[in-house]
């Protein structure tokens, strides 16, 4: 065979478009690992999103559990205070009353005059 015809042969690449095919191949497979991505990280994204919903749809009757009954905690201990705050007042104003009343009786008396245990004990409940 002469030289001149083997040249004009055509070769494997030339024959099939091995090289172009190729390039065409890995721009494809490129681009679809890259649309593949974004698809991957939207999915990602949704998973996360349900998951999320979920534990926050499991998890909030417990912190709404919790955040109640440490309120109903909080009213009763105050209003318990309060209670015992008027109730604190009140015994107090009935023994200045009390003294103030028994005060009156003893000045309308004059009993304070009549001995040293009565006097001190007089000046004990004015002080």
């Amino acid at each position: 065979i002469p030289s001149i015809i083997l040249e004009n042969l055509p070769t494997f690449n030339s024959a099939f478009c091995f090289e172009e095919r190729l390039r065409l191949l890995e721009i494809s497979f490129y681009e679809y690992r890259q649309t593949n991505q974004v698809a991957d990280a939207n999915v990602l994204k949704g998973l996360v999103k349900t998951q999320v919903k979920e534990q926050v749809s499991r998890i909030l009757p417990r912190v709404e559990e919790s955040v109640n009954a440490t309120l109903e905690a909080e009213v009763l201990t105050q209003s318990s205070h309060s209670s015992r705050t008027s109730y604190a007042v009140a015994a107090d104003l009935s023994e200045m009353e009390l003294k103030k009343t028994l005060i009156e009786k003893m000045e309308g008396n004059k009993s304070i005059q009549r001995s040293d245990e009565q006097r001190n004990l007089y000046k004990a409940l004015v002080e």
